[in-house]
């Protein structure tokens, strides 16, 4: 009797141990250093998306949006590879999701009832938000002090591109140049210089090297578009602040000329738009410093994808 109660308590714990396990099978969907990225991750992505809109930075960012389980995972590696390098502490996320209950002013049960009605658990809602703060340290500290834009290349944008050149035309827009020239006795020397100049040799110093061989440096100073010689309009034409023209005939030499300045004092478009982008070329940049972070961190880390 007793040998028979041994094995019926024996049979019921095994029972109550794979019913256990089993609620506990989740496959693995990535390995990332010492984390995994479940199966049921993948999943909760797509069903907490709208949240996500909300709270993750980089879904708005990266217009993320997923078609495929591949794509999902993938950005999941790189959230958590932000996460083992940016680890939110405890206190920082409560602070985040107190300024929420601040500023929608509800307490936490308010919160928490919201969600539920919204179909989201508080306990993703507190995971997103860690990533929220992981990401946006991610940009401050990192990604965002090498995604500068400085007022030349807004200049530069907007004063070759295709769209503005069309408008230009039609608005009869006329742009200033702050030339500097160099002129060369000959067509090899010209050429030479050019090539210097095209490999990203600076102005200043070709134009001194090649004093000895009869090489004239010298600034022509701030010039109207609709002034210059048409040789002259269609050598810079598309050039940015900072490069070189190819050689042009002058006279009995050849001159190269260098743009050190763009300007259109006149033009009331681009005071408007130029802050719209210098956002896009932002946006731009900050992406592909996002992308040379990710590739670097996946480099150094031990990524495993099933």
């Amino acid at each position: 009797m007793h040998l028979r109660r041994h094995f019926f308590i024996l049979f019921c714990l095994s029972i109550l141990s794979f019913r256990a396990e089993a609620r506990l099978i989740d496959k693995t969907a990535a390995l990332v250093n010492s984390d995994v990225v479940l199966n049921s991750d993948v999943e909760g992505f797509s069903k907490n998306a709208n949240l996500r809109k909300e709270l993750d930075p980089y879904v708005n960012l990266l217009h993320f949006s997923p078609e495929k389980s591949s794509e999902i995972i993938t950005y999941l590696v790189q959230e958590d590879l932000i996460l083992q390098k940016f680890p939110p502490a405890k206190e920082e996320v409560e602070e985040e999701i107190n300024s929420v209950q601040r500023n929608n002013k509800i307490d936490r049960e308010g919160l928490r009832s919201v969600l539920k009605a919204q179909g989201v658990r508080f306990e993703d809602y507190e995971a997103l938000m860690r990533v929220s703060i992981a990401k946006r340290k991610l940009i401050d500290r990192e990604l965002r002090p090498l995604s500068v834009i400085t007022d030349e290349e807004v200049k530069n944008y907007y004063y070759t591109n295709a769209a503005f050149l069309e408008r230009k035309k039609n608005e009869k827009l006329v742009l200033t140049y702050t030339l500097h020239q160099l002129l060369l006795p000959n067509q090899v020397l010209a050429d030479a210089a050019a090539k210097r100049l095209h490999a990203g040799d600076d102005f200043d110093a070709v134009g001194a090297d090649l004093a000895a061989q009869g090489a004239e440096k010298s600034s022509l100073g701030v010039l109207q578009e609709d002034k210059l010689s048409p040789a002259i309009q269609k050598a810079i034409a598309g050039l940015r602040v900072g490069e070189s023209s190819s050689p042009i005939s002058a006279g009995g030499g050849y001159m190269i000329l260098k743009i050190a300045e763009i300007g259109a004092p006149k033009d009331p478009v681009f005071e408007r738009e130029k802050e719209g982008i210098r956002n896009q070329l932002f946006q731009k940049a900050l992406l592909n410093q996002l992308a040379l972070w990710t590739e670097r961190e996946r480099a150094q880390s031990y990524i495993y994808i099933p």
